[in-house]
């Protein structure tokens, strides 16, 4: 191994670091307006119809 490629890899990777701060940040920021814009709240979405907020217990046979 030449010390020129132990240097491209060592700057390849680091760009490859530095690239997944803004790529976290975006996909943070899509999830969070993604879940602002759903109608209604989630929570009620969910549990709508059955009556209560508790889990639903399995029903034994």
């Amino acid at each position: 191994m030449t010390f020129t490629f132990c240097l491209e890899m060592r700057q390849y990777i680091l760009k490859r670091l530095l690239l997944m701060i803004p790529t976290l940040l975006g996909v943070a920021v899509l999830v969070f307006l993604m879940l602002r814009v759903a109608p209604g709240d989630i929570v009620e979405l969910k549990y709508a119809g059955s009556g209560t907020f508790a889990p639903r217990e399995r029903e034994t046979s």
